[in-house]
């Protein structure tokens, strides 16, 4: 779906406008690029995101509320134990459509999208953190990636990929480390739940998720 309007400089120069104030703005040249052929700028606001196109057309928008699911990596490289590089992925998955934006920094070049996933992601968690509480608190299942999360406890497939379930009373702590998103339990030797942080959707809503439920024990 293409928007015409303004532009994305009215829109960043307007205030107060359809996704409120203007936060943030780059223009994308490569390796930073996005998947919309389109956009050359990129422009976060209050509550949603403007693609910017040439000549100031707005090639794409989409609000905070509209994100199924928010994925993320950021992959450091060293080598010899020396700095390389950053390697920056992020999709914005829609009802109608998906967005995903790449981009790499190196010691000699900063990526436009240093500091992109600390700003954007509490955006993203506070718009999706209400629908997603109501769901549980109704008796639904919230499914991040292969995890689900409900009432009851959590789920994930473990050997032979048949679903285990794990109550709350026996999580013993998350972690987030080295790019792995880590559940613990007093059921198990090892870890219960590990994943790459990059393959679980809306990763910042799940881990608020499981404090508030973990911390109401």
């Amino acid at each position: 779906m293409t928007e015409t309007g303004p532009g994305p400089r009215a829109a960043g120069t307007g205030g107060q406008g359809r996704w409120g104030k203007l936060l943030w703005s780059r223009q994308l040249r490569k390796p930073d690029r996005s998947i919309h052929r389109k956009a050359s700028t990129l422009h976060v606001l209050e509550r949603g995101c403007v693609l910017g196109g040439e000549s100031g057309t707005v090639a794409d928008s989409f609000g905070w509320n509209d994100v199924v699911e928010f994925t993320k990596g950021i992959v450091e490289h060293h080598v010899n134990y020396k700095y390389k590089s950053t390697e920056f992925s992020f999709t914005f998955k829609l009802p109608d459509r998906t967005h995903g934006f790449t981009g790499r920094s190196t010691d000699r070049r900063e990526s436009v999208f240093d500091g992109f996933s600390e700003l954007v992601s509490p955006l993203v968690r506070a718009a999706q953190l209400p629908t997603m509480l109501t769901a549980l608190h109704n008796g639904e299942t919230i499914e991040f990636g292969d995890l689900k999360v409900a009432l009851t406890g959590l789920t994930s497939p473990h050997w032979r990929k048949k679903n285990e379930h794990l109550e709350w009373r026996d999580v013993t702590n998350v972690k987030v480390y080295d790019g792995r998103l880590v559940i613990n339990s007093r059921t198990h030797t090892t870890s219960w739940y590990t994943s790459r942080t990059a393959d679980v959707p809306n990763l910042d809503a799940l881990l608020e998720i499981l404090k508030i439920v973990i911390d109401a024990l």
